[in-house]
């Protein structure tokens, strides 16, 4: 018999609580983001992207994004979704679309702001499409927080 942590909550719930918030302000063409904080094993990569059946906030987002922009009627309209994801961890930040990158850089430009130098940001304009880059999307995240959850677990 397993005890039940009373903290605990699980996927869905977190994603009513702030993954719907980020998809609406999304939908409704605000840049957004999601910053997960925390001491090592405290189930940031686990909220944020899931594992296996149990879909974090990323993936349930992407996937009512792409069924919206599937379900649109209006041949005019034209969708853009971009997508980059970073770590920082020990001071360093590490783009996590790009693993082989290295450690990056902050930097400032006064027309910019704020901006990670060297992060990539998967583009994709869409009018009608299907699930093709959210079914990547899915398969990378997958990859990055296995590859994640072994770093952290050697530490």
């Amino acid at each position: 018999m397993y005890n039940i942590d009373p903290n605990f909550t699980d996927q869905q719930k977190v994603y009513e609580d702030l993954g719907i918030k980020i998809l609406e302000n999304s939908w409704a063409g605000y840049n957004t983001s999601l910053f997960a904080y925390g001491q090592t094993g405290s189930g940031k990569s686990y909220s944020v992207v899931g594992y296996g059946a149990e879909k974090g906030i990323v993936p349930r987002v992407s996937e009512e994004i792409f069924t919206r922009i599937t379900n649109n009627t209006d041949a005019s309209v034209s969708f853009r979704v971009e997508l980059s994801m970073l770590e920082i961890y020990n001071e360093e930040v590490r783009d996590l679309l790009n693993p082989k990158s290295g450690t990056l850089e902050l930097r400032e430009n006064k027309q910019v702001g704020v901006y990670v130098d060297g992060l990539v940001c998967i583009l994709q304009l869409l009018t009608r499409f299907t699930y093709k880059f959210y079914l990547f999307l899915v398969k990378s995240t997958s990859k990055i927080v296995q590859r994640d959850c072994r770093l952290h677990g050697q530490g």
